[in-house]
């Protein structure tokens, strides 16, 4: 009975060897099917693939041409790097080229999450406020990225963008004693070599040699020279803007910590929502003694920067460290560029600067005054946001600004911009 029960279940083949039900069709199948394409000549094939690798290239290069963003206010996680989501600089010149007239005044924010608006929801952005008090002759867009510098992620934008907008500003949030390199740190120094290799950047000089120089200090690192040598393929394949986009707006195909649930989902479909809990959230914050020891750790360490103890253990000013950030400011962007560039040198909630001495106050005082001599003196403007303007309730943490901080930011930029003489108005096209 067994015999006969596997006789039953089984074909045997020429050879000896045994297939069972479907297993066996299947097999013989794919015996034939191999079979069939060892006797075709490789010469169809190769065609074929560098045939879909052209049309593929030519694909990214379209699309990247083309506005891909949909109903945009800022980068929220799900269409930021955070969630494994990389935008190029074709893509953000692309929205902007498409959504802004040349004849508008054109205002690129950048920065880091404090400008991207954390702690305040999409529908009272403090960009919105900026662009209400602006006016209907300009147009405000928010390229801010959560742990972005000064010359990241917007700023790219703002270079390839200046030469085609007569009036245009970049704005981002700043620190009075910090500079960051050309291409905007490591975390988003993609997409500053992205614009580079695609020669979407003017490269002019004395700036461009410090352009080069980085970029061969790089290459001398192996992830720095993997990251150029793909940035460099990239500009003839185009492959990271067809992915970009065919994720947006179809199918995406690498798992993310914050979207778990839904891998394959377009990341254009997600649309960002109010938060009713950041009143909460900022009470939370304030009842953390370890969050507050840590801000307040924090805060006096920052008080003592571009500051030196002299003999008596006294802290006084150190000169050098603000002509350092002055000399070192020169080279982040083109000098033609720096006369657009709005440094806004935002603050620390004053509710985790309760332990400050008189002397505390006024090291910070000179800090920011001396940052702020030391940027303009490299040819950028600023604006302050003095702590005499903000209250605890202004903020949701440690800085970040809750929707009434951020009108009062807007306020104030807006004032700083509009305080530098326009250039000729361009006729509209």
């Amino acid at each position: 009975m067994k015999d006969q029960g596997n006789d039953l279940l089984a074909g045997r083949t020429g050879e000896g060897r045994v297939h069972f039900g479907w297993w066996g069709q299947a097999a013989r199948i794919t015996e034939t099917g191999l079979a069939t394409v060892a006797t075709l000549p490789a010469w169809p094939l190769l065609c074929g693939a560098v045939l879909g690798f052209c049309l593929c290239s030519w694909a990214g290069k379209i699309v990247s041409e083309r506005p891909m963003f949909e109903r945009f206010v800022r980068f929220s996680g799900p269409i930021s790097p955070s969630y494994m989501f990389y935008p190029t600089a074709s893509e953000l010149v692309s929205y902007v080229r498409h959504t802004v007239q040349r004849n508008k005044y054109l205002v690129v924010v950048g920065g880091a999450s404090y400008f991207r608006g954390a702690g305040q929801n999409p529908d009272e952005l403090w960009t919105l406020e900026l662009q209400r008090l602006l006016g209907d002759d300009y147009a405000v867009v928010n390229f801010a990225m959560d742990q972005a510098g000064i010359t990241s992620f917007g700023a790219v934008a703002f270079q390839i963008l200046a030469p085609e907008y007569p009036r245009i500003a970049y704005v981002t949030n700043a620190s009075p004693v910090v500079v960051d390199p050309v291409d905007g740190g490591e975390v988003y120094r993609y997409i500053f070599w992205d614009a580079y290799y695609k020669g979407l950047i003017p490269l002019r000089s004395p700036w461009s040699e410090r352009v080069r120089e980085l970029a061969m200090e790089e290459r001398k690192d192996p992830s720095g020279f993997e990251l150029h040598l793909g940035k460099w393929i990239d500009q003839f394949t185009h492959a990271c803007d067809l992915w970009t986009f065919i994720g947006y707006k179809f199918l995406f195909t690498v798992w993310s910590d914050g979207t778990p649930d839904s891998l394959a989902r377009p990341r254009g479909l997600y649309v960002e929502g109010n938060d009713p809990n950041l009143t909460q959230r900022q009470r939370d914050r304030r009842q953390s003694r370890e969050y507050g020891k840590r801000y307040e750790e924090l805060n006096l360490d920052f008080a003592t920067k571009g500051f030196v103890r002299n003999k008596s253990a006294v802290w006084e000013l150190d000169p050098s460290a603000f002509e350092v950030i002055s000399q070192l400011s020169r080279t982040m962007f083109p000098d033609d560029l720096k006369s657009k560039c709005f440094l806004v040198l935002v603050r620390s909630n004053p509710y985790f600067m309760q332990s400050f001495t008189a002397d505390d106050w006024r090291r910070h005082e000179v800090m920011f005054r001396q940052g702020q001599l030391a940027f303009e003196g490299a040819g950028y403007h600023v604006i302050q946001l003095p702590d005499a303007d903000f209250t605890p309730d202004d903020y949701l943490d440690g800085g970040h600004f809750m929707a009434s901080g951020g009108r009062k930011v807007a306020k104030a930029t807006a004032e700083g911009i509009k305080e530098v003489p326009l250039p000729d108005h361009p006729s509209k096209h």
